[in-house]
């Protein structure tokens, strides 16, 4: 017996030491990827970030995912994030479909005092027809509003902070520096890399000039400094993202922001943030007060949104504000215009409106049933002409 212990403690023992020996030999493979990328020349170094951003860009390309944002107010405590402001947090959920360039958000706003839903929408982009559509409804109103435009809906996209980490829409229509990665590549030449940083880890500053979005801004300046983990595929984990914008008038514009990941996940082999910190302070904060956003993520789903997920259809009884033609409208239960209720947009001739036209509803097996008919009579009466 004495020896059948003996024996299953070497056995015991053999088998640890092997699981420990290919833990050793993991961490091994990953740690010298990582010092191999330390002693790469500047250029390689920045081959290797190019390879990594642009293979996040295609990862977002194809992507669900539902997030929730709460906004809350901090305290200035010398330049730091200080005790929490007194009061409910505003709080917004978004369901997010995003193919190539289209996408689709689902959002839903919160009345912070209740913490109940009191708004829903919906926004489409089709990149193709360059044409957004959005809807919107409120609680305790039966009326559905919504639009057709020619631009996408700014506000929406602004608001998911989490769009930062990916691409969608045309930068032709929204600033491209919106998005993180795409804009880094966009300025690739103007790096600077330090590493190693800390822990073994790698820092990024990047510029950034966002003097475009102010009117009368004669420059702009700022910077991007970013914190990523080579562990994780180089993901960035924090950052800080300051602008200062020079107007016309003499008048200095600034904007910081500071952002830190605190739980990440796998995603199709890409690691992605899925709980994220951000504070925000600027030039025209109150009392110099930082704006906190908390974001979670949840349901992420790369590869599987398909192009009927970025299609919206009004409901039945949406009442339509149509930029692009000119005209007013609602729906019908068809999603068709209700020819009663066109009527062109206020301070343009109604001669130059183009009314829509109701979708046909004569199926292609009707047309081609109508069409024998017609030729069956025909064929009779020729034969009648015959015998005569």
């Amino acid at each position: 017996m004495a020896r059948l212990y003996f024996g299953m403690l070497v056995l015991l023992g053999g088998c640890l030491a092997s699981l420990s020996n290919n833990l050793f030999a993991e961490d091994v493979v990953s740690q010298s990827e990582i010092e191999r990328f330390f002693v790469l020349k500047p250029a390689d170094q920045k081959k290797e970030l190019v390879r990594v951003f642009r293979e996040r860009i295609e990862f977002a390309k194809n992507l669900f995912y539902r997030s929730e944002i709460r906004n809350e107010a901090f305290h200035n405590n010398n330049g730091q994030v200080g005790d929490r402001v007194p009061g409910p947090p505003a709080r917004r959920n978004y369901a997010h479909w995003q193919l190539n360039n289209d996408y689709r958000y689902d959002t839903e706003y919160f009345d912070p005092a209740k913490d109940t839903v009191v708004q829903w929408s919906t926004t489409c982009w089709d990149s193709k027809e360059g044409v957004c559509r959005n809807f919107v409804k409120n609680e305790g109103l039966d009326r559905i509003f919504g639009r057709v435009d020619t631009v996408t809906n700014s506000g929406i996209l602004m608001n998911d902070q989490y769009s930062f980490w990916l691409v969608g829409g045309s930068s032709e229509t929204f600033p491209l520096p919106h998005y993180l990665f795409p804009h880094l590549l966009s300025c690739q030449e103007n790096w600077d890399i330090i590493v190693p940083f800390e822990d073994k880890k790698v820092q990024l500053v990047a510029p950034y000039d966002a003097k475009e979005k102010f009117e009368g801004a004669t420059s702009g300046t700022g910077k991007i400094t970013l914190v990523l983990d080579p562990k994780l595929g180089f993901m960035p984990v924090r950052g800080i993202i300051r602008s200062d914008v020079l107007l016309g008038n003499g008048r200095n514009i600034w904007r910081e922001e500071r952002f830190e990941v605190q739980e990440s996940h796998l995603v199709s082999n890409t690691w992605m943030p899925v709980l994220l910190k951000s504070y925000v302070r600027s030039s025209v904060s109150r009392n110099g007060r930082f704006a906190g956003t908390t974001t979670k993520v949840s349901d992420m789903r790369q590869g599987a949104v398909a192009k009927s997920d970025v299609v919206m259809v009004f409901p039945e009884g949406a009442e339509i504000t149509d930029a692009i033609d000119g005209i007013g409208y609602h729906i019908d239960a068809n999603g068709n215009p209700v020819q009663g209720t066109i009527q062109p947009l206020y301070g343009l001739d109604p001669s130059q409106v183009k009314m829509p036209q109701p979708k046909s509803k004569i199926r292609p097996v009707l047309i081609v049933i109508g069409l024998a008919l017609i030729f069956t009579a025909l064929y009779m009466k020729y034969q009648e002409r015959r015998k005569k």
